[in-house]
């Protein structure tokens, strides 16, 4: 079955799993609680965080279960990049940038089968969570332009002082963390129909906590969920994951039992730019965005490499070896190793007398080709008439690149008479970005649209954000801003 054909299957399927509903739990009258709180989130990534920031401002008693032993999930070990328009650090660098312009960026990125109303919570939320972590002493080194973005607009933060500010902050003012506790299942009061706790196990002990005001949902993906996986985009399986180690699902079926509708199943992708048997998000290259040209092991071009990496990880898959070989010189490595920590990581020593195994370096392109193993003749051939369009006419004839990054920069030639580097990268799944369907204020939603009560849902578990594609920068941001935003509504509930 081709791959096309197999998104229509993924969709389908998805649609299956979220109509069928199972026995739910329901509130026994002599239940003998654990503990009772107002909120209890699941999760504690940068969506349950985020949460927990709103909540404990408006005085909720407030629980977070995490069933890994530490605080963080996606959220710690993701690149930091956080994406908002107008912010202080755009303003003092010239960089004009605006909520309208941003929302027609992540809608066109995201093919327009995002939800607009979705996005522009996100997008109202971006700014004043971006002042609220400036205000606590966090701040990012830069802002840049890489994928989904045709204006600086990825601010990039370090991601564990992200993180360790949040967590201070909700447990200062007086939240309860429980790690190494699993929230298995959601509990619903049959009188009221509404959910009122979570079932949930610690060292084997099975634990029940009373949520008196709404349970948020923030517990990511399923990357390394492959039953999942294999249920609603079963051409994933071949892809490398790199995601968090607790992203298998949970919170989905948590979700998917009361009946929760689902959105964007169809358009899990993997990423392009990861180098073969990743271990690390830092194993992450997006050296296209500085001008590098992508080649498989043909010698041929096989995309557009301004597209976004979630567009440009199927075809990259579709080549031979699932590979796609990133030719670059001196001056786009090192615009690449000053613009994203996983290029400064990947190509460090690249220019010196012993380059890591995974770069291949020669005196001209030829000798760098002949290393890589790709057709020399073939490749020559290729970047010779991809250099060619650049210089006469600013756009390539085989695939229309005009830009460096959906529109941000502009193209640059390829010398082959200098030392050139080509270095070959695959796909790999690093999140999900599809899930639960929600309101702009994080309120879950069944498959009749109507929304289940006390349920609230953020972060990588969420759909309808991104759409089709993904905009740099966007995932980190948008969980904190949906926990907050979720945080406030479950406040006001």
């Amino acid at each position: 079955m081709k791959r096309r054909s197999l998104f229509k299957v993924s969709a389908l399927s998805a649609f299956a799993i979220s109509s069928t509903a199972v026995h739910a739990l329901t509130l026994n009258p002599s239940q003998k609680w654990d503990g009772e709180y107002d909120v209890i989130i699941v999760g504690a990534g940068g969506a349950g965080l985020g949460c927990a920031i709103e909540t404990t401002d408006h005085k909720l008693k407030t629980l977070i279960l995490e069933k890994m032993p530490f605080v963080g999930g996606a959220s710690a070990i993701c690149g930091g990049q956080y994406s908002a328009a107008n912010t202080p650090y755009q303003i003092e660098r010239g960089i004009k940038d605006d909520d309208e312009h941003f929302l027609k960026n992540m809608l066109d990125i995201g093919g327009h089968v995002n939800d607009p109303e979705l996005v522009k919570a996100y997008i109202k939320e971006a700014l004043p969570h971006f002042i609220w972590l400036s205000d606590h002493g966090v701040h990012p080194s830069m802002v840049y332009a890489p994928s989904g973005m045709d204006v600086p607009r990825a601010h990039r933060f370090d991601p564990a002082e992200v993180v360790k500010c949040m967590q201070k902050y909700v447990t200062d003012n007086g939240a309860a963390i429980m790690t190494s506790t699993k929230g298995e299942r959601l509990i619903c009061d049959p009188q009221t129909n509404q959910i009122c706790g979570v079932k949930a196990s610690s060292k084997g002990k099975d634990l029940y906590f009373k949520a008196n005001k709404g349970v948020l949902l923030s517990a990511g993906g399923f990357c390394h969920n492959p039953a999942m996986l294999n249920r609603y985009v079963p051409m994933m399986k071949q892809a490398a994951v790199v995601a968090a180690p607790g992203a298998t699902g949970d919170g989905i079926n948590m979700a998917l039992e009361y009946g929760a509708d689902t959105l964007d199943t169809g358009y899990v992708r993997a990423s392009f730019g990861y180098k073969s048997n990743p271990r690390h998000i830092n194993d992450f290259s997006l050296i296209q965005f500085s001008g590098a040209i992508l080649l498989n092991k043909n010698g041929q071009r096989f995309a557009k490499e301004s597209l976004s990496y979630k567009e440009l990880g199927n075809p990259t898959l579709d080549q031979p070896d699932g590979l796609g070989y990133a030719v670059f010189d001196d001056s786009i490595r090192e615009k690449a190793m000053k613009s994203w920590v996983g290029d400064k990581v990947l190509l460090e020593g690249s220019d010196g007398p012993n380059p890591p195994a995974h770069v291949f370096v020669g005196k001209n392109f030829a000798d760098a080709a002949a290393k890589a193993g790709l057709p020399v003749e073939v490749a020559l051939k290729t970047v010779e008439k991809y250099n060619s369009d650049i210089q006469t006419k600013g756009v390539d004839s085989e695939f229309g690149r005009d830009s460096l990054s959906s529109g941000y920069g502009k193209p640059v030639v390829i010398p082959v008479d200098k030392r050139i580097y080509i270095m070959p990268l695959t796909s790999g799944l690093m999140s999900t970005c599809a899930g639960v369907r929600i309101t702009p204020k994080a309120e879950v939603i069944n498959i009749f649209g109507e929304k289940i009560p006390h349920l609230y849902a953020a972060g990588e578990m969420t759909g309808g954000i991104h759409g089709s594609a993904y905009m740099t920068g966007t995932a980190f941001a948008k969980a904190m801003c949906y926990g907050r935003i979720a945080g406030r509504a479950i406040a006001e509930n």
